[in-house]
Parts: structure tokens; sequence; C-alpha cells
């Protein structure tokens, strides 16, 4: 991933808020950074995006969802 999209797409702040340039990417929620996370810590954001997402489709989408300011 490019740091432009990074930028645009996926940046968040040190609360966890959205702060890109762009519209946010549905799966923005799923970032991981391998040495400052577990693998656990990648389950409980997938569970977390699965549950969403089942109870509220539109979750992630255009701004909706866990993890938007």
């Amino acid at each position: 991933m490019t740091r432009r999209l990074y930028n645009e797409r996926y940046a968040h702040d040190a609360e966890g808020n959205f702060i890109g340039t762009g519209v946010r990417a549905p799966d923005a929620g799923l970032v991981f950074i391998p040495k400052k996370g577990t693998e656990q810590d990648l389950l409980d954001q997938v569970g977390r995006f699965a549950h969403a997402r089942q109870h509220d489709p539109h979750a992630f989408i255009d701004g909706g969802g866990w993890g938007v300011s």
C-alpha cells in the first residue's frame, strides 16, 4: 500500500478516529501493524467487523459504523 493510499483511505489518529483525506475504505478498521499488535488483536478486530456487518450491512460503508468519528 502506498503512503498516499493510506493517507486517503486508512489514516487514523491516536484515539482511532478516521482522519483520512478521502473516503474511508470499508476495511479501514482492520488496519494491523505487526510490531504494534498481536494475532489476537487482529482476530478481535475481525470479530467486531463481522459482528457489526451482520447487524448493520451498511456499517463501514460511506463513513458509517464502528471506528468512525
